[in-house]
């Protein structure tokens, strides 16, 4: 139903390169659309629509990347293609959803690059150790830096949603956002994808599908940044723990190249599957047993929220915006620190009991309640409200 009176002339524009299913900022915008073209003449203006069918109607505006938007440049050169767009379309309430966009009426913050830089270890790719500070040389991360300043210290938003409190500081501590402007909303989960119940009811057609062994013990490794997320941590405590039952599972859209060395030196080769990207991330809950995420930087992590929401147990770092929602010892476990391969290794020993799983997976589901999207869409409808 159309809404009347004062937000009937809302018009929202929201923009982003991407709004699939496939990824944390990605889905935020793709339920935003859901929520908001449902009420309002919605615009989305990015490259890729996942699933426009399930949506309500909404205008999709391709911005016309320049032919030198490849490689590192490639957020700059989409910045500069939907800002055109934008502009094109006079009278709308434009929401941003990162610094790849240009700034609008409201940001909303998933995470800052800076900070993950701050607190990046060292990564050892292909037999070689880089130190983080060697991250501050590469294109990629000067483009974002770049971009991630001028998208805060340039602009005048009516609005900030920060995905946390943390990240709302972060805004202020590292580049003076009036902290008036900030409006916390959390990342959620899709109630219909993500229940025990349907965890439960597939469970056993998605582990035969796959070939998982009844008495296999899966571990789900959901991300698409695999050293910030702690992949080569995770798979050097899975071969350090005597127990051949412990499989990784990983979902993302990254390859695991930079982590076929390791996986063929630990004798992994059978146990480490990649599944690439999913649209459904409840199926992978499914024939999972336990997440495991020991990630060294996060804001607020949409697949732990997913995973608790389907009653599956997390294991996760004490990093603020990762083990905020567990209950250590409850739904889950806590890493203290996140390049530790012995105490992760001790901590994935106690995940191959049957009984402490189920009594962690039965009180996952109440740690997230209230972080449904329909709840978290109606927080950021009415900041589109307020600053129209």
């Amino acid at each position: 139903m159309s809404p009347s009176g004062p937000a009937a002339d809302l018009r929202p524009s929201l923009v982003f390169p991407a709004a699939t299913h496939r990824g944390g900022v990605e889905r935020a915008v793709w339920e935003a659309l859901r929520h908001l073209g449902a009420r309002h003449p919605t615009t989305f203006v990015g490259t890729e629509l996942d699933a426009p069918e399930l949506l309500p109607p909404v205008v999709h505006v391709r911005p016309d990347l320049p032919r030198w938007g490849v490689g590192a440049l490639r957020p700059a050169a989409f910045r500069t293609a939907a800002r055109a767009a934008v502009a094109r379309d006079a009278g709308a309430t434009t929401m941003s959803f990162g610094v790849n966009a240009p700034a609008g009426d409201v940001l909303v913050v998933n995470s800052l690059h800076r900070s993950w830089l701050q607190v990046g270890q060292p990564v050892e790719l292909r037999g070689v150790r880089v130190p983080n500070a060697a991250r501050y040389a590469l294109p990629r991360h000067q483009v974002l830096l770049a971009l991630e300043w001028s998208y805060f210290t340039r602009s005048d938003p009516r609005a900030v949603v920060a995905v946390s409190a943390r990240v709302g500081e972060e805004l202020t501590e590292l580049y003076g956002v009036d902290p008036a402007l900030v409006r916390v909303v959390h990342n959620g989960f899709d109630p219909e994808q993500c229940n025990p119940e349907r965890r439960a009811t597939k469970r056993d057609e998605c582990r035969h599908a796959l070939g998982i062994g009844d008495d296999a013990v899966v571990l789900l490794f959901v991300a698409n940044e695999l050293h910030r997320k702690g992949l080569g941590v995770l798979l050097d405590a899975v071969a350090s723990v005597d127990d051949a039952r412990l499989e990784v599972h990983v979902v993302g859209r990254t390859p695991l190249d930079d982590y076929a060395e390791q996986i063929i030196t630990l004798g992994l080769q059978a146990r480490v599957i990649y599944h690439g990207p999913v649209a459904d991330i409840g199926v992978a809950h499914a024939f999972a047993d336990a997440l495991v995420l020991p990630t060294q930087y996060e804001a607020f992590a949409l697949t732990v929220v997913e995973a608790l929401a389907s009653g599956l147990p997390v294991i996760t770092t004490t990093v603020p915006g990762a083990g905020d929602l567990i209950d250590d010892g409850v739904n889950g476990l806590l890493l203290h620190d996140p390049t530790d391969v012995e105490e992760l290794t001790a901590l994935l020993a106690r995940v191959g009991d049957a009984g402490t799983r189920a009594r962690w997976s039965g009180a996952a589901a109440g740690s997230v309640a209230g972080l449904d999207w329909p709840t978290l869409m109606g927080a950021y409808e009415a900041t589109l409200l307020a600053a129209r």
